[in-house]
């Protein structure tokens, strides 16, 4: 009889808010079933993306605070030192991001863009279409891989928000990549963040 294993790995993202959108928090744990074939550990089946934490920042919160924030989420016990952390960098995100850098917070910087290729410059920052982002959201939702751990009726909320969007790998495979139609609404920043 084969071994087998589950596998944790945490993944946060911040979404930086500017002075009318508040900065968003998430932390996603990746569950991986394995088996071991060999010498080799294989997955079983499909990992699961379990957001155990959603948070709005409030508004007007200095910079300075979300960084501090951000490493005391870091160096909670359940997660620390197996967590990677993601930035958006659009926007007000590059100049913040230096402020992670001086604080000695490794992370991936990622700027969102209205393309459909993703790219990345340099090995810690990575140009995504928000097309991807949302799509690949939409089939781990579809796919029953997205759950949720947390109370949060925003996790509820995003669910059902991007049940409602247009399913956006649909309208690429008909040829009609538009992401100005691609809209969480009530809680986009969250969305982006996990």
């Amino acid at each position: 009889m084969a071994e087998r294993r589950e596998t944790s790995r945490f993944f946060m993202g911040v979404d930086l808010g500017q002075a009318s959108d508040p900065t968003a928090i998430a932390i996603v744990r990746r569950v991986k079933f394995e088996h071991q074939d060999g010498f080799t550990w294989c997955e079983e089946k499909p990992s699961i993306f379990q957001v155990g934490h959603l948070e709005r920042v409030p508004l007007h919160t200095p910079y300075p605070a979300i960084v501090t924030r951000v490493r005391h989420l870091m160096s909670h016990p359940i997660c620390a030192g197996n967590v990677d952390l993601s930035i958006d960098q659009t926007g007000v995100g590059g100049p913040v991001a230096d402020m992670f850098r001086q604080a000695g917070i490794d992370f991936t910087g990622v700027v969102i863009t209205g393309g459909q290729e993703e790219t990345s410059p340099s090995a810690n920052l990575a140009h995504v279409p928000k097309l991807k982002l949302v799509s690949h959201l939409q089939a781990l939702l579809h796919e029953g891989r997205l759950q949720s751990r947390s109370r949060d009726r925003a996790c509820a909320a995003i669910a059902l928000d991007l049940g409602r969007a247009p399913d956006v790998a649909g309208l690429c495979l008909r040829g009609n990549c538009r992401t100005p139609s691609i809209r969480i609404p009530a809680h986009d920043r969250k969305c982006m963040a996990s």
